[in-house]
């Protein structure tokens, strides 16, 4: 898994429904957590 991500702030809402910095922080979590996350749109996700 890619453990190291850049700092930008670039955020991203995952099908899990989680807001993420970037999209490298979405697909590190994926991996870690050995589920399939994707991108569901760019920006913050509706709370």
């Amino acid at each position: 898994c890619l453990s190291v991500c850049s700092m930008e702030y670039w955020p991203v809402c995952g099908s899990d429904g989680k807001t993420y910095p970037n999209e490298c922080h979405l697909t590190s979590e994926a991996c870690m957590s050995n589920t399939d996350i994707t991108v569901a749109h760019v920006g913050k996700c509706d709370q």
